[in-house]
């Protein structure tokens, strides 16, 4: 906020970035075919001929997070404020059990945009006997649409495997659009009105496409301070 332009025309203004990784093993044993004295000599070696490894490991579990890749952040001095990010992980499982890597990718672009009018007067009638009331507040607005992908993919590894084994068992694409107005009538009572649609449409042929959609008025009254 110090650059004099976004000084003069910006409330606020955020640029993020974010990197988050997690790597976890499962669970672990002692090998007891393990010859420590000699860890490269014949008698270490199975039926295979594979050496013996000192430990025998489960599953272990790589996360990797750019959550966000790049987000913007910003309201302006006339009330309006935009948003956008862009999203991408993957997640790595390495099983020994059935000797296969599990990848779940994903990726995600989120906008979103809010107005704020100000000072917005309405007047309701109390019934048959007459007379008005006339609440002031402000009417605050909230668009947010969403793109996510998300795929799942089963790797067998081993000298004799190809690319053509790989096997998609899951995910899916959503888009996600929501709307949101909320209007303060008083400092206790708050209406608002939303809507919500989600559609998804998975990556395997055996689930079918899905859509929600929700939306109403609802009416919240605060008792006290």
């Amino acid at each position: 906020m110090s650059i004099p332009w976004i000084k003069t025309n910006f409330r606020s203004f955020t640029l993020e970035h974010s990197y988050r990784s997690v790597y976890s093993i499962l669970s672990f044993t002692n090998n007891l075919k393990y010859d420590e004295d000699n860890p490269y000599e014949d008698s270490n070696r199975d039926i295979a001929g594979n050496y013996n490894p000192q430990k025998l490991y489960n599953g272990v579990n790589l996360i990797e997070e750019f959550s966000p890749l790049i987000r913007v952040d910003f309201k302006l001095k006339n009330s309006l404020s935009l948003r956008a990010a862009f999203n991408k992980d993957k997640a790595l499982n390495l099983n020994f059990n059935n000797n296969t890597v599990t990848e779940v990718s994903g990726e995600e672009l989120v906008l979103g945009m809010g107005y704020r009018i100000k000072n917005v007067k309405m007047k309701f009638k109390k019934g048959s006997g007459g007379g008005s009331t006339t609440f002031q507040g402000d009417i605050n607005l909230k668009l947010d649409m969403g793109i996510r992908d998300n795929l799942t993919i089963v790797r067998p590894y081993g000298i004799e495997d190809e690319i053509t084994n790989n096997q998609i068992t899951g995910g899916q694409s959503l888009v996600s659009f929501k709307f949101l107005a909320d209007y303060s009538l008083n400092k206790n009572l708050l209406a608002s009105f939303f809507f919500d649609y989600n559609n998804s449409k998975f990556a395997i042929s055996t689930t079918y496409p899905r859509t929600s959609i929700n939306g109403g008025i609802s009416v919240r009254y605060i008792i006290g301070n």
